[in-house]
């Protein structure tokens, strides 16, 4: 098996990328599932992924694809990030390279607006019901969705009485809905990101996030994150009304913290619904014609039920419905089928 992503991060990255993420769960779930592991492109630190065999380079063409497959025979699966797949030379190159390859859908919308492949030999997951209608062109596969990552285990501490959102400081994940909450709740709510494309958006509310309340800790990675995650007696996601969340990413520390989500989805079938819901804590679900109030009056709703949940129980659901080795599995046997 092959894994591979058009980026200049470094895998694992320092700070966040969803597909590396992914990447790097698929790497190690395969090893453990006792397959050899092939990861191509020199950013894989080597430090970190042992017991694997790296190709330096990217195997694009087809000259490379038949040089790799004399030296190590063809592989039984390819995994590759989503960008490949509307460029059909590519496929073709990982024909050759592979028996079955597959992706995750990471993006909103599809790069490519006809059928991207043969979905015989190559498939395309997707997380919820919305991305499965969003790219139903690929005739996609849908799965569960877990990341794992480096340095990032749960760290058992005490449970205090604060809040979490951990994300982009920007307009598309509404932060400002987070921090009305608390206020209205008067809970202290810690807050873990940066802006990264929208300055505007911090501007505009940033008396908002002075509030004393408000715990602003920029952006936190590994053991020092996952104890500010762990101590916190709630996490809370937000997005924008029309904002396409197709991937979630940052609920996976909340939840392998065992720790309960409160949040925010504008449609019945997104990515938010299907990882939360009622286990793990509580989605509001938001029309686009209420107000600012109507929506904080629903958040904070959502945050005192999902304040009422016993870790031990998340614990428990965690473990039966996000084991990445299984996921993995059930990906396999839905290729295999």
């Amino acid at each position: 098996m092959i894994l591979d992503f058009p980026s200049d991060f470094l895998f694992p990255p320092v700070w966040y990328g969803w597909i590396e993420r992914w990447l790097y769960t698929m790497a190690i779930s395969f090893k453990k599932l006792w397959y050899k592991v092939f990861l191509s492109w020199p950013l894989w630190r080597k430090e970190i992924l042992k017991w694997y065999t790296f190709i330096n380079n990217r195997i694009l063409d087809k000259t490379k694809a038949i040089e790799f497959v004399k030296k190590y025979w063809k592989v039984d699966y390819l995994v590759a990030g989503h960008e490949y797949w509307h460029n059909k030379y590519y496929r073709e190159v990982f024909e050759k390279l592979s028996y079955k390859s597959f992706t995750f859908q990471h993006m909103p919308n599809p790069v490519y607006k006809g059928k991207y492949f043969d979905s015989k030999k190559h498939f395309l997951f997707c997380y919820s019901d919305e991305m499965v209608e969003r790219f139903k062109l690929q005739n996609p596969k849908k799965s569960i969705c877990y990341t794992q990552w480096y340095k990032e285990e749960p760290i058992p501490g005490e449970n205090k009485w604060y809040l979490v959102w951990l994300g982009r400081i920007d307009q598309d994940k509404a932060l400002h809905y987070a921090i009305l909450a608390a206020i209205k709740l008067n809970i202290p709510i810690y807050v873990i990101g940066k802006p990264v494309y929208d300055t505007k958006y911090y501007k505009k509310y940033e008396k908002l996030f002075k509030h004393k309340l408000v715990k602003e800790l920029g952006v936190l990675i590994w053991e020092e994150k996952m104890k500010i995650i762990w101590n916190a007696a709630c996490a809370v996601y937000t997005l924008d009304k029309n904002y396409i969340e197709s991937g979630v990413a940052t609920l996976w520390e909340f939840i392998a913290s065992w720790i309960p989500v409160a949040g925010i989805s504008w449609k019945w079938n997104d990515c938010v619904v299907e990882a939360v819901w009622d286990n793990f804590g509580r989605v509001f679900l938001g029309k686009n014609r209420m107000n600012d109030d109507e929506v904080i009056d629903w958040l904070v709703d959502a945050i005192n039920y999902s304040l009422t949940l016993d870790r031990k129980f998340l614990l428990k659901k965690w473990q039966e419905k996000f084991n990445p080795v299984s996921i993995l599995q059930n990906m396999l046997n839905m290729i295999n089928d």
